[in-house]
């Protein structure tokens, strides 16, 4: 019973000690170019974005301005009349499987695209891990924060790289 008192005071204890996920964080700006002809080039924003976690892990407004940020570094983002809106569920924030020296965390995220007409284009889930080892930080807050940001950006350059992906096989990308 102790035993099982002092693990959660433990884990309860970093969770305080972890700040709010940055948003700059968890920007995804590499991988997969945009092709010049790709129906996504300028097209999409985003629309709602929802997280259920608590205030200590990913808000849904520093999500949505990752999000964001990151279509807009792959040349996705729309400047004027959106084609499609992207929204975003953070489903599930595994945090932390933790051990002496590293954080793992994994996120789980419901993305859908719709046309600007409502109409549904594109949808999947995905999930992601990071794991912030002690070189990162020796302190297990900053530990924990960094594995979340980095599952976020993780998260969010896997769909990223789905839709462009996507864009090039499925017909319904190019249907106005």
């Amino acid at each position: 019973m102790l035993r099982r008192l002092i693990v959660v005071a433990s884990v309860a204890s970093l969770a305080a000690c972890a700040g709010l996920a940055e948003p700059d964080q968890m920007v995804s700006t590499g991988g997969t170019p945009l092709p010049a002809s790709s129906p996504l080039r300028a097209s999409i924003t985003v629309g709602r974005v929802s997280s259920p976690l608590p205030a200590t892990a990913v808000a849904s407004a520093d999500l949505a301005e990752a999000l964001r940020d990151t279509l807009s570094a792959r040349g996705m983002s729309a400047k004027e009349k959106p084609r499609f809106i992207v929204s975003a569920d953070l489903l599930d924030l595994e945090q932390p499987r933790s051990d002496a020296l590293k954080m793992e965390v994994i996120a789980t995220v419901r993305y859908a695209l719709t046309s600007a007409k409502s109409r549904p284009v594109y949808e999947t889930t995905v999930t992601a891990r990071f794991t912030a080892d002690w070189g990162r930080s020796l302190k297990p807050g900053e530990r924990l924060e960094l594995a979340t940001e980095g599952a976020m950006r993780e998260n969010i350059r896997q769909f990223a790289e789905q839709l462009i992906a996507a864009s090039q096989t499925n017909t319904a990308f190019n249907q106005r």
